[in-house]
């Protein structure tokens, strides 16, 4: 049951108490406590017609009367222009909105959409890679890449790059970060199980090498049997050693790692020494490579299969993602540039707030505002209903009592003699 049919119950009650206490008044005289209940019911009646009529006519017309009634309909503009410029004044103000951004950490939460929509978003962009280059992207990449051979690529310098490079390197005193990166890279490599592979068949490569008479073969091969010699824990060993060695030269005051950067020092003050072989290279390089097989390797017509293309540039994002994630200060930086877009959006286009609440319940005719402020604070209002009925009966009670007990045995007495 709801509180509209629980006001008008409670209204009906009091009614029905009210019609039953004045026939008993009729019919047995002025007796006290019939006197008290008509005077409680009456009251109680007359607050809750009066605040049924006030609820209703913010709604309608009660009784049909049109002075002063149909509130909401009335005021439709009134209400809507207060409620819009509320939101756009009072409750979502810019200071409000800048507040309330900086306290959200968006790129956190842009993390943690993209990683659990990543798969999806990969599939999306792969679909749509695939798609452009089998409908009219070959010919266009193509063209691309032919035009920024001859305009760019040719002509751009590795070895003029390398070397500014190498001053930013010297400028921002970035050497233990590259050094860090060489053998972290290194270690990654040695890591691998091809690198095991690698060493034992260059291990089995040298005892061929070596062993060139029979007795020699027939030591080796006694050597193997028994275990004295096994290839595979020999190379395990070998890349376990190598891997020890690069994480030794983690250390900075490794001599190892000295020597690493000597190298890595002389490499660069000597690279303009071989500024014609570096750039031969790159010409030779870019000659030679088959964009068609790169770009567009394993795209069959139906796109069932990606392309060598698609395939690095999915391998490009996962890397720049995780690099990103894994970066502080870039996650940082990311971080306010966001919302300082966010934030000069929001206050150059504030005003757009209270035009977009405007325009929503301007969609709204007289009763669908009525429905919405009924469903939203109908309960509320309803209760104002029986409240009133209680109120009027209380305020009843204590009016009869103070007649009955104070008023007409004390004070009406004080005032005819005073007259």
């Amino acid at each position: 049951m709801n509180y509209k049919n629980k006001a008008n119950i409670t209204l009906l009650c009091v009614f029905l108490v009210f019609i039953v206490t004045l026939f008993l008044r009729y019919f047995y005289g002025n007796i006290f406590i019939f006197n008290f209940l008509f005077i409680v019911m009456e009251a109680s009646l007359v607050g809750g017609i009066a605040d049924w009529f006030a609820i209703t006519a913010i709604f309608s017309k009660p009784l049909g009367i049109s002075y002063h009634t149909e509130l909401i309909p009335r005021n439709r503009k009134k209400i809507i222009l207060g409620i819009s410029n509320m939101v756009e004044k009072e409750l979502l103000t810019s200071e409000v909105i800048n507040k309330r951004i900086s306290q959200v950490k968006v790129i956190d939460k842009l993390i943690i959409f993209i990683e659990n929509k990543k798969y999806s978003i990969l599939k999306y962009v792969e679909k749509y890679i695939n798609d452009y280059i089998s409908n009219h992207g070959k010919d266009t990449l193509i063209y691309i890449y032919n035009n920024l051979i001859e305009k760019h690529i040719e002509k751009f310098s590795i070895t003029d790059n390398i070397k500014l490079l190498i001053k930013e390197i010297e400028n921002n005193q970035s050497e233990e970060k590259i050094i860090d990166f060489i053998i972290d890279g290194a270690i990654k490599i040695c890591e691998r199980e091809r690198t095991k592979d690698f060493i034992y068949s260059k291990l089995v490569e040298l005892k061929e090498k070596k062993i060139n008479n029979f007795f020699s073969k027939l030591s080796f091969s006694i050597f193997e049997k028994t275990d004295s010699v096994n290839f595979l824990s020999a190379a395990s060993s070998i890349q376990n050693g190598i891997i020890d060695s690069f994480l030794e030269m983690k250390n900075k005051d490794s001599d190892m790692r000295r020597m690493l950067k000597e190298q890595f020092r002389e490499c660069i003050s000597n690279i303009e020494y071989h500024r014609e072989g570096i750039e031969e290279f790159k010409i030779k390089l870019i000659r030679e490579l088959d964009i068609r097989s790169i770009a567009f390797n394993n795209l069959d017509e139906n796109n069932k299969q990606t392309s060598i293309l698609c395939k690095w540039i999915l391998l490009q994002m996962k890397f720049c993602f995780k690099y990103f994630v894994r970066n502080e200060d870039l996650k940082k930086s990311a971080e306010n540039i966001l919302k300082n877009i966010i934030c000069s959006f929001a206050e150059k286009e504030h005003r757009f707030i209270g035009t977009i609440v405007t325009e929503t319940l301007n969609e709204f005719d007289d009763k669908k505002l009525n429905e919405f402020v009924e469903h939203k604070f109908g309960n509320d209002l309803q209760w104002i209903r029986i409240n009133g009925s209680v109120v009027g009966g209380i305020i009843g009670a204590l009016m009869f009592i103070f007649l009955t007990f104070i008023y007409d045995p004390y004070i009406v007495p004080i005032i005819r003699n005073t007259l």
